[in-house]
């Protein structure tokens, strides 16, 4: 009898394990704001702020990802930032960590480079893709004010 609520045990044991594990790797979150960018050439880049569902009282963890569109409507890319940040409520913010990806969509469009750095109270992601035989650049900066409020 007491095998078998061993061993029960262990099985709760690595099916919790595998759960937590697996939604620690995908982004979750709640989006914050969305805005729209339109460039000359007529394409454009959707830029959205996404805030974790699970908060500290003092912290905060989000992403902010801007998806390249062309003119006619198709994902070309997206560079993603994700930002840790402390805030004392009402006096100061300052992020602690910052991590950058770029993802393609289009076959016309092949990766560059990715970077990420925090200064002060922002992640900054920048990420280079190469789209229409040309580099293009795009800075994405996740902000966090004293408040604890992402933009």
């Amino acid at each position: 009898m007491r095998r078998v609520i061993a061993s029960l045990l262990i099985l709760v044991m690595m099916f919790s394990i595998i759960s937590v594990t697996a939604s620690a790797s995908s982004p979750e979150g709640r989006a914050v704001s969305t805005t729209t960018e339109y460039l000359e050439n007529g394409d454009y880049v959707v830029t959205t702020v996404f805030e974790s569902t699970i908060q500290f009282r003092t912290g905060k963890t989000g992403y902010k990802t801007s998806t390249y569109y062309n003119g006619s409507g198709t994902k070309i890319f997206d560079v993603t930032v994700t930002g840790t940040f402390n805030y004392s409520y009402g006096s100061k913010a300052s992020a602690t960590s910052a991590s950058a990806s770029v993802n393609i969509y289009n076959s016309g469009a092949s990766f560059i480079s990715k970077n990420a750095y925090t200064s002060s109270n922002s992640a900054v992601g920048l990420g280079q893709v190469r789209y229409g035989g040309a580099p293009i650049n795009r800075s994405v900066i996740l902000k966090c004010d004293v408040y604890g409020n992402l933009y």
